[in-house]
């Protein structure tokens, strides 16, 4: 076990991390040719360094080919937006792969599943369960969801599943303006996170929740724990963890070497302990209690950074609260069907193909804040809402559309809402930084920024994305023998 506490550089906050268990390994062997590769910085920082590339001899080495591979599939896991970076070099902050309560350590795990008396039978799904756990195959994890109040033991998904939930996204083409504006949380994508929120709260094999289903977590569940659930499905269908590559981005021109190793995937999650209170971990601690939605209620309450009220203009106020994933699909949901209705409205002879998808895109751009419309609990005018106070959804919905057209208070609520997210995050998934071993360079060089970070938040979604690809183009090939 290890702690870093040290202000990075001269320049920063201290960033307090406790690491029970290093993610890495040297020592796994690798167990086929495919390998995740993960950045060792950040999107600012590697946008600082990237210049270097020129020096390179592209057309000469192997190694220099295999680095520019490993180099652009590990971008396509940064987090856009830079979000959870400042949550992550927190003041104050502690983050751990666990939370210590008085009873106890408080992380994700396996569920025990065996008979009820020695050499019983196991039946039904507990059988199929069990057998997976011991091939190595997939499992159940149960996930403590610290920004909802609840555990969910969620079970791995068959290659079936799989396959169906990569058809069903191949078809959706339209992002609305992620390139130009989207990061964690907006609604760019919104169909892509429509089907994996769905996907994932399809394999909740059981809950902390009082009589629970799909409908009522979807409703009850911070949409700030999609990155934890999103990992805990992995953790499900990797239980052993996955081939590591990191390429070094420490003296680019000179060092091109690939760090090859084993990363084990259910010691990324870290929870920031500072911000959990006694009564939150006790709450927790059981994570075989059930709860009801009065006892989510207040122990979201409890949270410190929930709500908070901010000031955008002398005339303007905003109410910001962390939505739900039901909220956060439903504003999505909303958003692109306004801009579909304004194409049947405005067209006579419906627009197809590529020039729907673009004007979609285009209309997204100009109608921008509405990817954040969820965060918005009510629009206040005049100091303390004394010329009005707006709460009806559809009417801050037109409200936002109307403000992305100035751009000084558009990019000043987006910045808030940036800030809402980092306040707000109590566990984020995320690699430890590591030193080269072949130069021995530190990862993180960007100018004026800090030497070195201790935790790079990850980009969940993208990991998932390449994970299972790769799985099913193994299985498929497999079967083609």
């Amino acid at each position: 076990m290890s702690e870093s506490n040290e202000t990075e550089g001269g320049v920063g906050n201290p960033q307090n991390v406790l690491v029970d268990t290093d993610p890495r390994s040297e020592s796994v062997p690798v167990g086929h040719d495919d390998a995740l590769s993960l950045p060792y910085t950040t999107l600012p920082d590697f946008n600082a360094v990237v210049g270097d590339l020129p020096k390179m001899d592209l057309a000469t080495s192997e190694a220099t080919k295999e680095w520019l591979i490993a180099i652009s599939e590990a971008t396509q896991c940064l987090i856009r937006g830079n979000v959870y970076t400042e949550a992550a070099r927190r003041e104050d902050s502690k983050w751990s792969q666990f939370i210590m309560d008085e009873a106890g350590k408080i992380s994700a795990g396996k569920p025990k599943i065996s008979p009820s008396q020695p050499g019983g039978s196991i039946t039904g799904e507990s059988a199929l369960f069990k057998l997976s756990s011991i091939l190595g195959t997939g499992g159940i994890v149960q996930v403590p969801l610290w920004h909802t109040g609840i555990w969910v033991s969620l079970k791995a998904p068959s290659e079936s599943a799989l396959l169906e939930l990569d058809r069903r996204m191949a078809r959706e083409k339209v992002d609305l303006g992620r390139d130009t504006y989207g990061m964690i949380f907006s609604n760019s994508s919104v169909y892509i996170k429509q089907f994996l929120i769905n996907f994932v709260l399809g394999h909740v094999y059981n809950s902390t929740l009082k009589d629970f289903d799909t409908e009522s977590l979807r409703t009850l569940i911070s949409v700030n724990d999609y990155p934890t659930l999103l990992w805990g499905i992995l953790c499900t269908i990797y239980p052993k963890g996955y081939p590591l590559a990191q390429p070094c981005i420490a003296n680019i021109g000179t060092c091109n070497h690939v760090s090859k190793a084993h990363v084990s995937i259910s010691k990324l999650l870290w929870t920031d302990a500072s911000r959990i209170s006694d009564t939150q971990s006790k709450h927790m601690f059981n994570r075989f209690r059930k709860v009801t939605v009065q006892d989510l209620e207040a122990y979201q309450a409890s949270l410190k950074t929930t709500y908070v009220n901010i000031k955008i203009t002398d005339e303007l106020y905003l109410d910001i609260r962390v939505p739900t994933l039901d909220e956060y699909i439903k504003s999505g949901m909303q958003w692109v069907n306004d801009i579909s209705n304004m194409i049947e409205s405005s067209f006579k002879e419906s627009l197809k193909g590529a020039e729907r998808n673009t004007y979609m895109t285009n209309q997204g751009k100009v109608t921008a804040l509405r990817q954040y419309a969820h965060w918005i609990l009510r629009i206040k005018l005049g100091e303390d809402g004394g010329e009005g106070v707006i709460d009806d959804r559809g009417t801050i919905d037109n409200m936002c559309s109307q403000l992305s057209a100035v751009p000084e208070i558009m990019d000043a609520i987006i910045e808030q809402v940036g800030i809402a997210i980092e306040n707000s995050a109590l566990s984020i998934v995320a690699i430890p930084n590591y030193e080269c071993p072949s130069c021995h360079g530190e990862q993180v060089t960007g100018e004026g920024d800090a030497l070195h970070r201790r935790l790079i938040p990850l980009e969940v979604e993208q990991i998932f994305f390449a994970l299972t690809k790769q799985r099913l183009i193994r299985t498929l090939q497999h079967a083609e023998l």
